[in-house]
């Protein structure tokens, strides 16, 4: 048997009922009412509203992730690029080529020939070929020992993208699937794995000591592998260049035997190590005289 419950008395003519549930079916009847001292007088009932609301919205199918055993270990580019190209190549892979064989199904497909652009300190740029087939692109990036989707492309046609708001000096991981709509699911290739890095900021050399044919050399830490000292006697470093590496835990160096030369050039550059691969930062300079 239906009971009706009174569930709440208006002085306006619109009610908001906000403690439903999705894909539920409900029934209302209005009623108006006068009111003395003596109590409250009902007329009667309007005809019954009935409405279901809305389903929960489906959740979009995530593609199969699987765990990473240690995510500092080497990782290559994968599939179709047994070069390996992690440099600084900053080509596109765009127009009409794509990269799924006629006899692959595509949940058996690959993003191929994943490169990395421009780095910079605060940013990476990955690129790829067209994958035939896809309705777009799903961009995976390994957080707090997770895979965790970072971006969705949906327009087939882009084959390269940018991810923001990342440190200097920092290693990272990147997983890229193409996906296909077929009906109301989600199919997704298999995925292309990058590890990449930022480059780290730009040292800020902090002193310069002058010394008996010595040169002492002091800059402000950064989150970097190790440091680059070059010095010259050429303003623009175009002969008599000589380098000295330093470890990441040291912030000076001394340089000797700088010869008769009135003027020493020097500039320091930070640099971290991905996959055997050096990314430095820009160049910090600083002239000393003797």
């Amino acid at each position: 048997k239906k009971t009706w419950i009174n569930i709440a008395i208006v002085k306006s003519c619109a009610f908001v009922d906000g403690a439903l549930n999705a894909g539920t079916r409900y029934q209302y009847k209005v009623g108006a009412y006068v009111s003395d001292a003596k109590g409250i007088y009902e007329g009667e009932q309007s005809e019954v509203a009935a409405f279901t609301t809305e389903g929960t919205p489906k959740k979009e199918e995530e593609p199969p992730i699987e765990p990473i055993e240690n995510p500092n270990d080497p990782v290559q580019i994968t599939p179709s690029n047994p070069g390996g190209d992690t440099g600084n190549t900053g080509s596109t892979e765009n127009g009409g080529n794509t990269e799924t064989p006629n006899n692959v199904p595509f949940n058996q497909s690959k993003v191929a020939k994943v490169k990395i652009g421009k780095n910079y300190t605060n940013k990476v740029t990955l690129t790829w070929s067209k994958v035939g087939g896809a309705d777009g692109y799903a961009i995976y990036q390994y957080i707090g020992k997770k895979w965790k989707r970072v971006k969705t492309i949906t327009n087939p046609s882009t084959s390269s993208t940018t991810v923001p708001k990342l440190s200097p000096g920092t290693a990272y991981q990147f997983r890229i699937y193409a996906y296909q709509k077929v009906g109301d699911k989600t199919v997704y290739t298999k995925y292309t794995t990058v590890k990449v890095a930022t480059v780290p900021s730009k040292v800020k050399v902090a002193k310069a000591k002058k010394g008996k044919n010595q040169v002492t050399i002091q800059w402000k830490n950064e989150k970097a592998a190790g440091y680059e000292v070059q010095y010259s006697t050429s303003k623009k470093f175009n002969k008599n260049v000589k380098k000295v590496t330093v470890a990441k835990n040291k912030t000076k160096v001394t340089l000797k035997k700088l010869g008769k030369s009135k003027t020493i050039y020097v500039r320091v550059r930070a640099y971290t190590v991905v996959n055997g691969k050096k990314y430095y930062s820009s160049y910090s300079t600083v002239t000393v005289k003797r």
